[in-house]
């Protein structure tokens, strides 16, 4: 094994240390424990892409977050990916082909949408979760949270772009419409999902600093609320099942996409602890968000997770490498 896994790899075990993970206070459910003090998670901005992107130098992002006091952040760790240029230039969600990283490792048969290999799907690449690891540790170093989201909802410009969609891996698997691949409606997929989802939480287990969460507004282009609400709940019992073998069991979340008693309303679910709210409140068939929201929902007694998407200064940009 390579000297420099293998440091990686003790370092990992050292700051992730068997600790408790963060969790619910057990005196007042509306906070969080971590590492022995009631704790707010407070954070400006969501790098989405700092691991699946090579090129972003994650180690300035968390740097900033800490310089400003925050202790929190979130990412999408793999599937979801969206075309260069999307919104923003330095979107990192929106990786140069050669500086896109999954946990699938890239086969020998070109034709990755942005070019490069196709992605193997019945093999995973280490080096993404070094860079997984790593950048748990350094957030660790740091004091920061770490929520890792599994899925967002998949649209016409993404979809294409996922490893999943089957132009994209050399299994040819998933030939479905984009508004159709976050239900339970084919199996083949649903296995794929469940093994990613599987496997993340394996390698993450022993970290302290982890909150997971299942998928970002889930119907948001077109998925049918009660097939998303389905779907999410299937993958939070494959959450629960995968920890019930593990040491530690961590906090695991869902956006609360309305309506409010919805298909989409976890929020009374045993075994979802984190009520992920969004944005502001705009309508309660939309998104559930706000100050309004943590009055609304008290009465479930867990811990909010609100959210507004924002932008850190400019200084913490994805840093292009120089050509090879």
């Amino acid at each position: 094994m390579p000297k420099t896994l293998c440091a990686l790899m003790l370092l990992g075990a050292v700051a992730g240390g068997w600790a408790e993970p963060i969790r619910v206070h057990p005196d007042n459910p509306h906070f969080y424990l971590f590492r022995g003090r009631a704790t707010v998670l407070v954070t400006s901005a969501e790098h989405y892409g700092a691991v699946i992107n090579r090129a972003f130098d994650y180690n300035a992002y968390l740097d900033a977050l800490k310089s400003y006091g925050l202790n929190y952040t979130r990412i999408y760790p793999a599937a979801f990916i969206e075309p260069e240029g999307t919104f923003d230039p330095g979107n990192t969600l929106a990786p140069h082909s050669v500086d896109l990283i999954q946990p699938w490792a890239r086969g020998q048969t070109p034709g990755y949408r942005s070019g490069g290999n196709r992605f193997d799907l019945d093999r995973w690449d280490p080096e993404y979760f070094v860079r997984l690891k790593d950048f748990l540790v350094q957030a660790d170093a740091r004091g920061i949270v770490v929520e890792i989201c599994f899925f967002n909802a998949q649209n016409r410009g993404s979809w294409p772009m996922s490893p999943l969609y089957w132009k994209n891996n050399i299994q040819g698997e998933s030939r479905w419409d984009y508004n159709d691949v976050q239900t339970l409606k084919h199996p083949s997929l649903v296995r794929r999902q469940e093994e990613f989802v599987r496997r993340i939480v394996q390698e993450v287990n022993s970290f302290d600093n982890v909150i997971l969460e299942i998928c970002d507004e889930p119907f948001s282009y077109g998925t049918p609320r009660t097939l998303a609400g389905l779907w999410i709940g299937h993958l939070v019992e494959v959450v629960r099942q995968t920890e019930s073998t593990l040491p530690q069991k961590h906090l695991l979340g869902q956006q609360i996409q309305g309506p409010i008693g919805g298909p989409v309303d976890f929020t009374t679910h045993p075994n979802v602890s984190v009520i992920v709210t969004q944005y502001i409140w705009q309508t309660p068939d939309e998104q559930v968000g706000g100050m309004k929201a943590l009055d609304y929902l008290y009465d479930r007694n867990k811990a909010d997770r609100p959210q507004r998407d924002g932008l850190l200064p400019p200084r913490v940009v994805v840093r292009r490498r120089q050509s090879r």
